[in-house]
Formats: C-alpha cells, structure tokens, sequence
C-alpha cells in the first residue's frame, strides 16, 4: 500500500439481489491486507488434500491493532482534508422530456436538486416554449457543503424530474445526478496535481543522464511527395465554400460550458432474459450549471460570464445547414435504397428531393431555419427510403443539440465551421446506418447577415475518356500443358460496362503474349471522380486473361484495379488540357498540373486588371486626354503577360526529347513503354492460404477530358489514326 495513496478506495456498483435487475447505486469499499499478529498456518495438511485454513485472516483484527485501525478510519474520513463552501446550481432547462406515457401527456415539468443530507430544492414549474423543452433559469444554492479533497469522495448532486399535473398532483418523471467531481473545482484541484507531478518529474528528468527530448507527436515532417502535391492540387481546386474549411470525419464535439445530465426512467423489459429482465430508459436531459465556492475560489472567466448571462436571455436564431452527401447508407430495397433527407427543428420540416437507387446520394441543399436558444433546439436530420407504395422506410437519424453548440466556447473558436460526419443511427440496431456530410452555420435572428449564404451546387458533370494499351505479358500459367502453348487473349472491363478483348496471340509460348492493343471506355464523372450513373464497383478496370478454344474458351488468370483516385484527379484537372497517367509518375503529373493551375490563376488575374487599364484609358480617351502614366502602366502590363508566356515556354522547353535508339527500342519492345506498368495475377491456395503468382501484363492506362480526346483522336486496337502513342504489331503474332 502506498501511503500517498491513502487506502485506495474506489467506488463500485451494486445491484438489486435478484438476477438481472439495474444498477441500484455505489458503494466505496477499500480494501487493505493486514499482518495478524502470531502465527497462521497457511500449510495444506501433511496429506496435502485439504483446503487452506484462512479463518483467522478473515476475522476482524485483533484488539492490539486497534491503533492501527483509528489511523485507517481517519484516513478514510471524508472530513480528512475536506473544506466547507457553497454550491450553486443554475438549472437551466429539460430538454427532449417524455412523459410516462402517451395518454397522460406533459404538463408542467419542474426539477428537484438534493446534495447529500441537505433539503431538496425545486425550481418552479414551467412549459415554456413547450414542456418537453421547458426553461427554468433559476439558481439552486446549497450551503455548507463538505467537499473532500480527494475528488472519488466528492458528492453527487441528486435530481428527479417532476411533472405538475392539473388533477393528479406531482407525478415522478426521471431521475439523473451529477457528480461535483466533475465541477471546475475540482478540474482545478486535478490541474495543480499534474502540475506538481509533471514539474516532478520533470525535476527527476532533468537530473537523470542522457534524457533523451520529447517527440512531438503531432510533427509530421517526413511525409510522401505526391501526398503534399495532391493537397496543393486539391486546395487549388477547391470550391470557394471550402476555402479555410477543414473536415472532420467524424460529428464536432459539443463542449457546453453548462453541463448535461441523462434523465432516466426504468422499466420492466418487453422480452425478458435469464441475465436481464430491466433496463434504464433514456427520457430526457437536464441542462444545469454548477459552480462551487470556496474560500479563495477562482472567479469565472469573462468568456464564459458572457455565455452565462446569454443562457437567461432567450432569442431567436437563424440556422443554416448545409447537406452536401451521404455515404454507406443501409440499403432498403434489395441491394439499393431510395434515400430522401428530412429536416426538423422546432416545429418546422423540411425535405431534400429523392435520389433513386443509390446509397451514395448528393444533396448539396441549404436548409434556412429558425429556433429559439435555450429552448427547443434540437436539430434532427433523418435519412429516410422512399416507397412508391406504403409508407417510407427510416434508414438512420441524427440529433444535434444546438443550444450545447453555441453555447460552448468551442464553436466560437471555429470560426469558419468545419465539414462533419455525422452517424446516422436506427432505433433497431447499435451500429451506424451511414453517415451525412454537412456543416452548420448559426447566429441570432437580428444578425443573420454575419452568416454567409454559401452557393454549393456542384459543378456539372464531365465527360472523358479511358484509354487503356495492353502491350505484353509474361509468366502466364499455359492453357495447354502437353505443348506449353496458349492462345491467349485478353478481357477487360470497366464497371458495369460491357466487356472488351484483344485480339489473340496464337502458340504462345512460356507464357509469353504480346498485343499493343488500344481499348477505350467512354466515362462520365461528377465531383470527387465519382462514375455518374455507376453503382458500387464503377471505378473498377476488371482484368482476365483468357486461352481461346474452339468449344469455349478458359479463363486462366484475373485481377482488378482500383480507378477511384485517379477518376479524383482526372475531375480536378479537367480544364488544365492535359491527361492524367495511372502508371505515371504522379508526382511530376501533380506538380505540373498544379503549376498549370496557378499560370491560369495568373493569366486571369492579369486579364482581369489589364481589362480594367483598358476601360480607365478608354475613358480618357474620350475625355481628350491621356495621360503618360496610364500608357506607361499598359506596357507594363504587357511585358507581365510576356513574362508569363516565357515562362510558360520556358517550362514547355524544359522536356527533352527521345533519340532516335530510343523510339526504336520502344517500338521493338526492347524497353517498357512510357506511363506503362505491370500488373500482377494471382491465386490463393485453399490449403496453404498462400497467394500462387499467375503472371503480370504490362498496361498503360490514360484518362482524357473530353477536350483532349477531340484533339488526340486515334482508332481502336491497332486501327488508323495510330497515334497518342503509335502501336507497333505486336511481336511473335
């Protein structure tokens, strides 16, 4: 036992005696090992069958060590070290209160606080704005409250929610408690302890030889290159909504500066079990602030003073939620869904239109909205599956607690509200039923103004092409294994999309197969490279080698690549006139995409000032003068724009030309085509678990704005135009 630690008494649930019953409260039990004074036998009996003999260790201790014992009750004392001051619960509201049932409705719900043996205190009844959200405002304050300083030790703040019926008097609604270990007391009290501990140890740092200096793991200095790239890419293709947005994957925690407790009824369960026959009942919540006083207690910080004092002003707010999309959604109907989203808050609703059969819908809608905080500000965002006939289907929901948002120093920090994630959950199951992309904006209804109206209608679809080279393969296991020959062919398909072959090397041999063929697939993204009009598995180039017979042909080996990020790249640089190259080197494609990108950006800029130096000197002209600084300012403006079509040149000249031996080990097939790479085939052994190789083919796989594919036109296969690039015949057909 260690004596800093006192007699490490900690707190323990203890339950009804029957199996299955609720929690019914706690107990702090400590336990210590003492030494009996004299001798016990601890040895079996000398046949070595018997059971320990622990009587005497089990029987209270001996009179002697009634010292000893005066020490541990002391101790153990809650008074030990404890002080005596006032704490002040500001009740704030019920928020989400069921009544006990549905036929007996809520009236006017009030709440009772009781700390230890102190005289309850209550609040006055209140159904304002409505009951189930009633307000209260009102300060509870308890006197003389022994606050220990060890915080397991420290008192709950004991709460029943009561409803005030008409006729049948009070009726009891929930109950719930706070524990005042969690006040800022003793966050305070906590904080000095880590302090002392952390300067401790610090100290013993210090002393010790060769400390080595914490790492900061937040740093992240060495990261991949093409990984940097992309977030230049990204950030410079960016929508102006989300410029400075970050995104969360996850909900943004709500950190009100009041605190919140869980009111809960229990019931007898509908269907009962051998190890649970009750269950505690979520009912509603208690908004209360509590703070403790003590001698030389810190005062409140004027941040949360202001937020204190706006908790007693009721107003109205304007609330802008913007849906972008949802992903992962529970299908409904089969393998699809019909998802539409509901918005409700206060006693408003309002719809998204329905998108047919998928789980990935895009919104991308404003919901202008009003509430009033505190009060019923309880934003719910419900994604539903249409039916044509009968009633929808709810596939999950989300409940954001607005009140706990803006009343938190948290959301004010943010200044531009971030991107979440939040779950959407179904009364029927503990798992997530998908998740919502949004964000929320809100400020009081007479400031609305300091709110941007954000336009986030997506930009239009883009239309593009695949192009895919299948130049050769190696180490493919041979259709025929008597004469080591195969007559293979190659199968490929993109998404749902109908499948495409090569033509077919025949007697080929080790095998070794050899096409330079061109297969195209015309495509349709939206943002994010999303296939438009694609389910799940769009952005999948499907791969099989075949050998061709004359009753059926045998498929001797497949694979699959994934295109998602690459159909991501390709959107974001469509208007830049350039390709995007699987199997090319990324990031050298990045880099000069995202150089293109800020020549653009230049250029405009330039087009922009030079229009308004035209515009300043036409009306100068007009008035019969011009003066020399505008001329002088309009060559300058055109050396800029010739500097940056030097630049420009300048880049455009930096790429060297391929020597003659070199196009010719090319199209000999001597040397791996540029943008080309292998992919691998493979097979798990059931047995083993081992993955067996099946052989590699050497691809190259291209992907064209619509732009680009009108001025790079070529045929398919080995057809004429063969260009972009020049497909030699293949070797060995």
């Amino acid at each position: 036992l260690n004596e800093d630690d006192g007699v490490g008494a900690k707190w323990h649930k203890i339950f009804y005696q029957e199996v299955g019953d609720i929690k019914c409260g706690e107990v702090m039990i400590a336990v210590t090992v003492v030494e009996e004074d004299g001798d016990a036998d601890f040895d079996s009996d000398e046949e070595g069958g018997g059971d320990t003999d622990v009587s005497n260790v089990a029987s209270p201790a001996p009179s002697s060590s009634a010292d000893r014992d005066d020490e541990w009750r002391q101790k153990m004392s809650p008074k030990k070290d404890s002080k005596v001051g006032t704490v002040e619960v500001i009740a704030l509201g019920c928020r989400s209160l069921k009544p006990v049932s549905s036929l007996q409705g809520l009236y006017r719900p009030f709440v009772s606080c009781r700390i230890e043996d102190s005289a309850p205190q209550c609040t006055s009844p209140s159904q304002r704005p409505r009951p189930a959200f009633c307000n209260f405002s009102e300060t509870l304050i308890f006197k003389d409250v022994i606050l220990p300083e060890d915080e397991n030790e420290a008192p709950y703040v004991d709460i029943k929610a009561f409803d005030k019926g008409s006729v049948m008097g009070k009726s009891l609604l929930a109950t719930g408690s706070f524990w005042l270990g969690n006040s800022a007391y003793y966050r305070e009290l906590r904080n000095k302890r880590n302090l002392t501990l952390a300067r401790s140890s610090r100290s013993r740092s210090q002393n010790g030889a060769g400390a080595e200096p914490e790492k900061d793991i937040w740093s992240n200095e060495e990261y991949d290159v093409d990984e940097q790239v992309h977030r230049e890419l990204d950030w410079v293709n960016q929508a102006p909504y989300m410029k400075g947005r970050t995104v969360l994957m996850n909900e943004m925690p709500a950190k009100p500066v009041f605190s919140v407790v869980k009111l809960y009824r229990g019931k007898k369960m509908a269907v009962k079990s051998e190890t649970q026959k009750y269950e505690l009942e979520e009912v509603g919540k208690f908004h209360l602030f509590v703070r403790v006083i003590v001698e030389g207690s810190t005062e409140l910080d004027f941040r949360t003073k202001r937020i204190m004092d706006a908790m007693r002003d009721k107003q109205k707010f304007r609330v802008r939620l913007y849906a972008l999309e949802a992903t992962d959604l529970t299908a409904k109907d089969g393998k699809t869904s019909d998802p539409f989203l509901r918005v409700k808050l206060a006693n408003s609703q309002q719809d998204t239109d329905k998108h047919m059969k998928t789980l990935t819908p895009e919104f991308y809608q404003r919901f202008d909205l009003t509430c009033k905080i505190p009060g019923d500000s309880m934003l719910h965002l419900e994604v539903w599956d249409w039916d044509k006939f009968g009633s929808n289907d709810l596939i999950g929901t989300a409940v954001i607690d607005l009140e706990s948002r803006w009343f938190s120093n948290h959301w004010h920090d943010n200044e531009v509200k971030p991107i979440e994630h939040v779950s959407l959950m179904h009364p029927s199951s503990s798992q997530s039923q998908g998740l919502l992309q949004m964000w929320l904006d809100m400020a009081p209804l007479k400031s609305e103004n300091s709110i941007p109206k954000w336009d986030i209608t997506p930009p239009p679809p883009a239309d593009f092409e695949v192009r895919l080279v299948v130049w050769k393969a190696e180490g493919i296991p041979a259709g025929d294994h008597f004469s080591d020959q195969s007559d293979l062919f190659v199968k490929v398909r993109l998404g749902a999309s109908d499948w495409k072959s090569t033509d077919v090397h025949y007697f080929a041999k080790k095998g070794k197969g050899s096409w330079n063929y061109r297969i195209k697939f015309p495509l349709c993204l939206r943002q994010g490279g999303r296939v438009v009009g694609g389910g799940e598995g769009a952005s999948y180039l499907k791969v099989q080698m075949w050998d061709q017979d004359l009753l059926s042909s045998d498929c001797l080996a497949e694979t699959s690549m994934d295109l998602s990020d690459a159909f991501k790249t390709a959107f974001n640089t469509r208007d830049l006139g350039m390709e995007y190259s699987v199997f090319g080197k990324s990031s050298k494609q990045l880099k000069q995409a995202a150089a293109r990108k800020k020549m653009q950006g230049e250029e405009s800029e330039w087009v922009v000032k030079k229009k308004k130096d035209d515009d300043a000197s036409a009306e100068a002209s007009i008035g019969g003068e011009i003066s020399e600084t505008t001329s002088l300012l309009s060559n300058q403006k055109e050396e800029s724009q010739k500097g940056i079509s030097a630049k420009g040149k300048k880049r455009r000249s930096k790429k060297k030309p391929k020597s003659i031996m070199e196009q010719m080990r090319g199209a000999l097939g001597l040397t791996a085509p540029e943008n080309s790479g292998w992919i691998y085939f493979g097979k798990t052994d059931l047995k083993t678990g081992k993955v067996e190789s099946q052989g590699k083919l050497l691809v190259s796989v291209e992907i064209l704005p619509s732009e680009l594919v009108d001025r790079r036109k070529n045929g398919d296969g080995r057809d004429e135009p063969n260009s972009f690039p020049l497909l030699p015949p293949p070797e060995g057909q």
